[in-house]
């Protein structure tokens, strides 16, 4: 049994370490799932990441060896709900996820399925048939419970795996923080 998760986010002034001043803001949408490492290290396996700025999507696969892939997306935030847009490059329908919050969890407790799912600090990645990994820092999300309207399923599918049959286990959302993810580097 594995956990997977579709995830979006609103990226805001992302940039390398080495060109501080080549800032980007763009949307981005993965599926992924939670995995460990041979030697028990927790970390996170993405199927796919869209996002709606080339240049970003160029750099993530270039250099952390991502499944990054251009799309049309877009946000609307009314009404108390959020829907999220995403149409990959090829595909014919766009993807649509629509949610509203309700209500304060806070900090993910050790322990908790909340934990298990936010609280990854190592991505893993794959490049010519090796296996990659990068440390990733954040500090804890705070966190609040969201109820979707719109629960997308397509994504599964057009990443290759079967659409789960049952509603989604936990729905959360975050406000965000700031992330860095430094280099990728070969398991040993």
């Amino acid at each position: 049994m594995a956990w997977l998760g579709i995830v979006c986010f609103c990226m805001r002034h992302v940039r390398p370490v080495v060109l501080p001043l080549l800032s980007s803001n763009f949307l981005e949408l993965n599926l992924r799932t939670y995995v460990r490492d041979c030697h028990g290290v927790p970390g996170i396996w993405f199927y796919s990441l869209d996002a709606n700025q080339p240049f970003a999507v160029w750099i993530a696969r270039l250099f952390f060896s991502l499944p990054y892939l251009h799309a049309k997306m877009h946000l609307e935030d009314r009404n108390e709900e959020i829907r999220y847009f995403c149409r990959r490059r090829g595909s014919a329908r766009p993807l649509i996820y629509q949610f509203r919050l309700a209500g304060d969890i806070g900090e993910a407790k050790i322990g908790s399925l909340e934990f298990l799912l936010i609280e990854r600090h190592r991505l893993f990645a794959s490049r010519a048939r090796r296996l990659e990994t990068g440390r990733v820092y954040h500090s804890p999300y705070r966190l609040q419970k969201a109820v979707v309207s719109i629960p997308d399923k397509s994504l599964f599918e057009q990443d290759g795996l079967r659409a789960p049959s049952e509603l989604p286990t936990s729905l959360l959302y975050s406000a965000g923080g700031d992330v860095t993810v430094y280099r990728i580097d070969s398991v040993s």
